[in-house]
């Protein structure tokens, strides 16, 4: 099963969306990055791009958004957008709890133990 809907968001939307501080927000995806790699999937990060010159900020490892552009020192900067994308079930699959019979979980298949 694929999780990549092809939507992309900003730390800003991310955080009007879920009443949360853009800092917030930001500390959120850090973990999120982390807990989407031990399922076999990974946060794309579009990096921020300066709207003056073009300059992409592809290095930048933060993912905030910077303040101005270190070519052309402008401060029309477009955010760093995020999407989830990736395969599941690759890795490990998930654990799922059997249900308890009419037994209560003896194993003895719930039958009377006649002679």
């Amino acid at each position: 099963m694929t999780r990549d809907t092809g939507a992309t968001a900003t730390a800003r939307e991310l955080a009007t969306a879920a009443s949360i501080s853009e800092k917030d927000v930001v500390e959120h995806l850090e973990h999120l990055a982390y807990s989407l790699r031990r399922e076999g999937f990974r946060l794309d990060v579009r990096p921020a791009e300066c709207l003056a010159c073009g300059f992409v900020f592809g290095e930048r490892e933060r993912l905030t958004t910077p303040s101005a552009c270190p070519k052309c020192r402008s401060e029309r900067v477009a955010p760093p957008t995020f999407r989830v994308q990736g395969a599941s079930g690759s890795k490990r699959p998930k654990r799922i709890r059997a249900p308890r019979g009419e037994d209560g979980g003896t194993g003895d298949g719930g039958g009377e133990s006649g002679a």
